[in-house]
């Protein structure tokens, strides 16, 4: 079953990346089966977040929520934080998605406050939504703060798309301050970034941002404004965790068969590349000694 659930949840993200979402939603649907069936409740909650974000894809936020809200239950219950601060990323950014920063402020700050134990991207992230709802409400030093923390964070991964999203997030504080050198230096860095990132679209935005900067200066609008007080955040709202369909019995150990076969898919990739190569070279040194022949006869 453990193997199980794995395969069906790599096919529903093939199923997903070519847009089959009925296909994907059948395939997540059973390596969620598969694992409630073999008490896996790390793999259940995994399958429940590969559902809940097909679910946001498709535009259906509810039941996505619903998804989020239950793995977040199922890896809180099992004692697994990592897993956690990434499902309660995933529901902030559902929320910033539906315009509704109050209720996605709380749950990213509850991100940041797993510290070391989240993934350092997820962290990231964190740091330049939050900016991002702080910045939209007038307090450019806090967002500032996030955004330099995210920054940073990026640069040690070295994530050259997570460094130009923060460098653009920047451009737009110093323009929206009044100040266009800043701003128009920030755009310069995110096109450069972008461009290393391969992302042609947002490379161009940033192009035009940077331009709408220059314009700016150049028109002598480069004096800073007066900081806008700090907005005192919302009240807290802390989010909707719905209970797990099911009872959490003791998680079961996945057999030794299922382990190797879990194993053999992990690395069949570098299996199949190792074969090609040494077909490759086994054809090389065939040709190589035909040519010789050749030349001899």
């Amino acid at each position: 079953m453990w193997t199980q659930s794995r395969v069906l949840r790599y096919q529903g993200a093939i199923h997903q990346g070519v847009n089959a979402f009925t296909d994907a939603e059948t395939a997540y649907q059973g390596a969620l089966d598969a694992a409630r069936t073999g008490r896996f409740r790390a793999l259940e909650g995994e399958a429940l977040i590969s559902r809940g974000d097909l679910r946001r894809l498709q535009g259906r936020d509810d039941d996505g929520r619903k998804d989020l809200d239950r793995a977040l239950a199922l890896f809180d219950a099992e004692g697994l934080p990592r897993e956690a601060a990434a499902a309660r990323f995933r529901i902030g950014s559902l929320e910033l998605e539906r315009n509704r920063p109050h209720v996605a402020e709380p749950i990213l700050r509850q991100v940041l406050q797993a510290g070391p134990v989240a993934d350092r991207l997820t962290l990231a992230h964190a740091h330049r939504y939050l900016g991002g709802i702080d910045r939209d409400r007038g307090d450019r030093v806090a967002a500032r703060d996030h955004f330099e923390a995210a920054a940073t964070t990026y640069r040690s991964l070295d994530s050259p798309l997570g460094q130009a999203n923060v460098a653009d997030d920047l451009g737009r504080l110093e323009l929206a301050a009044g100040n266009a050198a800043a701003a128009k230096r920030w755009f310069g860095d995110a096109e450069i970034l972008y461009r290393r990132a391969g992302d042609t679209v947002w490379e161009g935005k940033a192009k035009a941002k940077r331009e709408e900067a220059e314009r700016a200066l150049a028109a002598g609008k480069s004096v800073v404004v007066a900081p806008v007080p700090v907005v005192a955040p919302p009240p807290p709202v802390p989010p909707v965790v719905q209970p797990p369909e099911r009872s959490l019995e003791p998680a079961e150990k996945p057999s030794l068969s299922d382990r190797l076969v879990d194993a053999l898919i992990e690395e069949l990739p570098k299996i199949i590349i190792g074969v090609v190569v040494s077909l490759l070279s086994l054809l090389g040194i065939w040709l190589y000694s035909r040519l010789k022949k050749v030349v001899s006869d």
